[in-house]
């Protein structure tokens, strides 16, 4: 992809170089925007780094959304800006082909988990446009499915001690995977069999956050270098309001913008949909089983298991976002590939791989052999991929149910 210059990457790599390179006096990025994009192309210009100078060009000024944070750790990546791009996407690429082995091993030899994530990274559309634009969905991915994995097979303190950090960083990145690390902190709490053990989660996540959160105030010099980036990127509706064409595949937004409505609308409208489903199902457990159903027991233990906690998060985080970027599709590997799994039975699987080519385009290749075909199905499924991935998950949840008696006890015989 040598026309892509990594749009997304080099105001990561940049924002933090301009603030070192003006003596720290730029401030905060989020106040002073035309500072650092003057900084930007200056820096371009003097590297004589062609593909870093089209990166400062594509736009005429930076977005800059990304959190503080992130500014602050991929500040510290080395130049030249070509070679940095280069290995960052071999990065991205290897995160995402780690990411679906380590989901593939449990249900495949490794020879087979490996082509398995071979294909899969070759195949997916989501994992070029993350490498095109050199975002960060990749190392998310692999960061989540590595704590869930980690948390699945070693319950210990130590455990818990060290993946919560590793959770607030995930989130404190880019905090479109919050609901999951939640979810995922949520699960490693549950598997703690002592208070003191929960002491240590919540104190160490704690810990990591103060810590993540004060080192790029001492970057910018500016203590509200955080509300600051808060304001400008969610002080106005409008600020993330992109349509399908400029990229974005958030079903609320396409909701919104067929029925003529607020994305506010589009957003009651799915959650409406997602809550009523839960309900459903737990008024039928409800007359099937009784009274003493067990769904609330169920239900904690789908979150005790951390892939199950995060995959919640996931496909929550694609169904209600107001904004989804195509490569946020990187994510949806972790539900599709957890689906398959044994736990759930035989239809949740089926579920699981569909969404799996679902996720991985399928419907792109589909127009590429019938070309005909309405654009408007593959909007459709970048938009509703995680319908699939929600049901499926309610059949994991009815799964865990314990199943009804057979025939109702007998009362007893008058003596």
């Amino acid at each position: 992809m040598p026309e892509q210059a990594g749009v997304d990457f080099y105001q990561y790599w940049g924002v933090a170089k301009c603030q070192r390179a003006t003596n720290f006096t730029l401030g905060s990025p989020y106040r002073n925007g035309a500072g650092y994009g003057a900084q930007l192309r200056q820096l371009a210009a003097a590297s004589g780094d062609a593909t870093l100078q089209r990166a400062v060009a594509s736009r005429d000024a930076p977005d800059l959304t990304g959190t503080p944070f992130v500014y602050y750790l991929m500040g510290s990546l080395p130049g030249p800006y070509s070679r940095t791009l280069l290995l960052y996407r071999a990065a991205l690429f290897a995160a995402f082909a780690l990411a679906v082995f380590l989901l593939a091993r449990p249900l495949a030899s490794p020879a087979m988990a490996g082509a398995l994530a071979a294909s899969t990274a070759v195949a997916s559309d989501a994992l070029l446009l993350d490498l095109a634009v050199g975002n960060l969905s990749s190392l998310q991915l692999l960061g989540l499915v590595g704590a869930a994995v980690v948390a699945r097979r070693d319950p210990r303190l130590r455990t818990a001690l060290w993946l919560p950090p590793l959770l607030v960083l995930l989130t404190l990145v880019k905090p479109v995977v919050g609901l999951a690390a939640g979810l995922l902190g949520l699960s490693l709490l549950l598997r703690q069999v002592s208070w003191q053990a929960r002491a240590v989660v919540v104190g160490s996540a704690a810990a990591a956050a103060g810590l993540f959160a004060a080192l790029p105030a001492l970057l910018f010099g500016s203590v509200t270098v955080w509300p600051d980036w808060w304001s400008a990127t969610f002080s106005s509706g409008e600020r993330l309001a992109y349509e399908v064409v400029q990229g974005n595949y958030s079903g609320v937004a396409l909701l919104a913008r067929l029925g003529g409505h607020s994305t506010g609308w589009g957003l009651a409208w799915v959650a409406a949909s997602l809550g009523g489903s839960v309900l459903a199902l737990a008024a039928l457990v409800r007359w099937r089983h009784g009274a003493g159903s067990g769904f609330g027991a169920a239900t904690l233990e789908f979150l005790r298991d951390p892939l199950a906690a995060a995959s919640l998060g996931i496909v929550a985080l694609l169904a209600l976002s107001p904004l989804v970027w195509s490569h946020y599709g990187v994510l949806a590997v972790a539900p599709a590939l957890w689906l398959c799994g044994p736990g759930g039975g035989p239809w949740p699987r089926a579920l699981g791989w569909l969404s799996l080519l679902l996720v991985v385009d399928l419907p792109r290749r589909l127009y590429l052999l019938l070309p005909d075909l309405p654009w408007m199905v593959l909007d459709l499924n970048h938009a509703f991929a995680w319908i699939p991935l929600w049901i499926g998950m309610l059949g994991v949840l009815a799964a865990k149910l314990p199943a009804p008696p057979l025939n109702p006890p007998l009362p007893p015989r008058p003596s």
